[in-house]
């Protein structure tokens, strides 16, 4: 096991030092990099993605209606104004910042792999 993991980082780096080589050496084309081997697949399967942008769907909307009924709750309440649901409040506002901020970028992941526009040849 531990011997393809060292043979996969060998052909990385195979793949690299070539890159370099040929830009040293003035090549006027660039050697082409085969980005799917370098970096992995671009996606999943359709048949995987679909599914669980769906369910990551269902979080985010069930996550942010929930949170911010309980959150309108404790506002409007004075007999709720403790020590104790103002730290819920907080555990409110954290959860939405990571469903707000974290959830959409995991999602994309899933969409598209590389998160910049990888190209090699400008280096």
């Amino acid at each position: 096991m531990l011997e393809a993991a060292e043979t996969g980082s060998d052909q990385l780096w195979m793949m690299w030092r070539s890159a370099a080589v040929d830009r040293k050496n003035n090549s006027s084309t660039p050697t082409p990099i085969d980005l799917e081997q370098l970096l992995g697949p671009r996606r999943w399967e359709l048949y995987k993605v679909v599914p669980i942008t769906v369910i990551y769907a269902v979080i985010f909307v069930t996550g942010v209606v929930g949170n911010v009924c309980t959150a309108v709750v404790i506002f409007r309440n004075k007999y709720m104004h403790t020590a104790t649901n103002y730290y819920l409040c907080n555990l409110v506002l954290s959860d939405l910042l990571v469903l707000a901020l974290g959830l959409p970028v995991e999602t994309y992941t899933f969409w598209s792999a590389y998160c910049i526009h990888v190209h090699l040849h400008d280096f």
